[in-house]
């Protein structure tokens, strides 16, 4: 069973994540590794889904980082990162028979402190996240947990 939380605090977002890598179809465990990835300065990803889809697309937005760092119109800014990374998504969808894969992005703003927590979703579609939501087969177990947490906690401080 994968399941990743990630949450909206008052003071940034976290994202938790198991560590179990399992085959798609029979659910058996191939191995225990990282889910989550921060290959750009303040900028945290976790994923369920194929995990060697995932791996092409944490090199593709590196890949795209260092091509375009010296290109003023098109490079990578706060503003047009959440459009890059879903154009990767469905670039990847559209050279993949079978295509499964939602990933969080979890972004912190050292200027103003600010954060953001957005879900790019395996349709190709981003979902800007106000409070919390999971991903992954675990997701029916823990919803009603944290939807109940949550509703007695209010909201969160990352060190709570």
């Amino acid at each position: 069973m994968t399941l990743a939380l990630a949450a909206v605090c008052s003071d940034g977002v976290v994202i938790v994540e198991d560590t179990a890598l399992t085959r798609m179809d029979t659910f058996e465990l191939l191995r225990h590794d990282d889910k989550l990835r921060g290959v750009i300065r303040n900028v945290i990803f976790g994923y369920e889904g194929q995990d060697n889809l995932y791996d092409i697309f944490v090199k593709c937005v590196v890949g795209e980082l260092v091509m375009l760092r010296d290109d003023v119109a098109q490079r990578y800014t706060t503003t047009n990162m959440i459009s890059k990374f879903r154009d990767i998504i469905s670039t990847l969808r559209s050279i993949t028979y079978s295509f499964r894969l939602s990933i969080f992005v979890a972004r912190q703003f050292p200027g103003n402190g600010k954060s953001d927590l957005n879900l790019l979703l395996e349709n190709g579609q981003t979902k800007l996240i106000q409070t919390w939501e999971t991903i992954g087969s675990g997701k029916s177990v823990a919803d009603p947990i944290v939807k109940n947490f949550w509703r007695k906690k209010g909201v969160m401080n990352m060190r709570t």
